[in-house]
């Protein structure tokens, strides 16, 4: 049995997303990415014809024919909650979402907060750790790195 597995993360993947809940393009700010309409037109003619399934869908076994899509996101960018997740929901696939634990924090309202970061857990979607505050991590001292990973 072979089963192709694309792994996207969201710099792949929100222009996709983005796209699919407003069907606006995004090919200026990716000029390296295919054109939208093409992603977009691939990824609705894979789901209608069911070839990409949720990898939490337990009704479904992977084939030859199935592809397994990774979606990977960061920096809880506050779109990642109010546009991919509703399309997520729409089609019955899981996100992990790797968040900076202090921007949770942070009462900023272009991050996720953690009343909608345990919403997503719930919901069955995978949360993990980028740090708690997106510091980079080649300089700093054993106890900063402590911090930053650890806590």
């Amino acid at each position: 049995m072979t089963i192709a597995i694309v792994i996207l993360c969201i710099i792949t993947i929100y222009p996709i997303l983005s796209t699919l809940a407003y069907g606006q393009q995004q090919q200026q700010l990716f000029p390296f990415l295919p054109p939208t309409n093409t992603i977009k037109d691939q990824i609705n003619n894979d789901i209608q014809n069911e070839s990409i399934t949720s990898a939490s869908d337990s009704n479904s076994s992977p084939s030859s024919t199935n592809k397994v899509v990774i979606l990977d996101f960061y920096d809880n960018d506050i779109g990642q909650f109010t546009n991919a997740k509703p399309i997520l929901d729409k089609y019955g696939f899981k996100g992990t979402f790797f968040i900076v634990c202090k921007w949770a924090s942070s009462h900023n309202p272009e991050r996720m907060t953690w009343q909608e970061i345990n919403q997503l857990y719930g919901e069955g979607h995978d949360i993990e750790s980028h740090t708690m505050t997106h510091k980079l991590l080649d300089g700093l001292s054993a106890r900063a790195l402590d911090y930053e990973v650890g806590q």
